[in-house]
């Protein structure tokens, strides 16, 4: 279990559409998977 502050998130958050969030959310996921495998 990885537990991650993101900094910046809420100004992120309040910048982009849900759509771009969960991009690049998904892409930051990816990044540790790929780091953790």
């Amino acid at each position: 279990i990885l537990f991650a502050d993101i900094e910046g998130f809420t100004s992120l958050a309040s910048q982009c559409t849900a759509q771009e969030l969960v991009m690049t959310l998904n892409e930051l996921f990816a990044r540790f998977d790929k780091l953790a495998a």
